[in-house]
């Protein structure tokens, strides 16, 4: 069986970016949930602009949710990406009162930052990437790993890319 995990080294902000690109390039259907982790200033907005970059938006265009908990951007008339940022969200309740369910419907591309704080209410199926510091300023880790079929695919079409490029 293959393994439906890929740790990637990030050296600067433009490999992180990469990988996000990366990663939205070989997305063929939504739904998909991606659950950012890591802590803040660790590159989950950089990893979401590179990933939007591949859907055809512009990096600029891109900001982080952090005070307005969600940002929706149209991609065609039956595709959305959604960028929420869940650190102000405590539970379950306020999750789905910020929109949740809407969040994950069909044509949603959905990338949430600090979803593991509602892990509990992810689709069961969906993307996590774990982000960690290295050891110099711009250095990371990031650990892309798959939790159903549908993830798993993801990271198979990429992994090549992946490895080659960063």
């Amino acid at each position: 069986m293959t393994c439906h995990v890929v740790s990637l080294p990030s050296r600067s902000p433009e490999d992180t970016l990469r990988i996000g690109y990366v990663l939205g390039s070989v997305l063929e259907k939504p739904p998909l949930l991606i659950s950012l982790i890591g802590e803040l200033g660790v590159g989950k907005t950089v990893f979401v602009k590179g990933f939007a970059c591949a859907l055809g938006l512009s990096m600029d265009s891109i900001t982080s949710p952090t005070f307005v908990i969600a940002n929706e951007y149209e991609l065609t008339t039956s595709l959305r990406l959604i960028h929420a940022d869940l650190y102000r969200i405590e539970s379950r309740t306020e999750l789905e009162n910020a929109g949740f369910l809407d969040w994950i419907g069909p044509g949603a591309i959905t990338l949430v930052e600090w979803g593991d704080r509602v892990a509990d209410a992810l689709p069961e199926d969906h993307l996590k990437v774990v982000f960690s510091r290295g050891e110099d300023e711009n250095e990371r880790g990031i650990r892309v790993s798959a939790t159903g079929s549908l993830s798993s695919l993801l990271i198979e079409k990429s992994r090549s890319e992946l490895t080659i490029q960063v």
